[in-house]
């Protein structure tokens, strides 16, 4: 489907169709009917040191039963509480676990984040 090598690649052209999928409503607010829309976070995961996209990560709010999972190409979708500061968590085997802070500032949260994780140093990918 892609050329050779180019399948989970993070390249700028994917970024900018990515984060133009996400931009129509949830940029101003506002849905389809004119009712206010919760805020929606969207992201790819990816490879700190390849940057490529790792598929299937797990993405999750810390304290909460809130998570999904990137698909094939690294993509998530998470709809965080509204209204209060939470930690997002991304992990996937083979990489040590990120958090980062929802939303990024109060004033304008990022509608589009690129989590960028770093290759665990276990052998057998666990952590201890």
């Amino acid at each position: 489907m892609f050329p050779r090598g180019l399948e989970g690649e993070l390249t700028p052209a994917r970024t900018w169709f990515a984060l133009a999928l996400t931009l129509p409503f949830p940029a101003v607010g506002v849905g389809l009917c004119g009712a206010p829309s919760p805020q929606k976070l969207h992201g790819v995961a990816c490879d700190q040191a390849t940057r490529r996209t790792i598929p299937y990560a797990n993405v999750m709010v810390l304290g909460t039963r809130i998570g999904t999972m990137a698909d094939g190409c690294g993509m998530f979708t998470l709809e965080p509480p509204p209204g209060r500061q939470c930690l997002i968590l991304v992990m996937a085997p083979g990489y040590e676990k990120r958090s980062l802070p929802w939303p990024a500032t109060r004033d304008e949260p990022a509608p589009f984040v690129i989590v960028r994780l770093k290759p665990s140093s276990h052998q057998d990918g666990v952590a201890h």
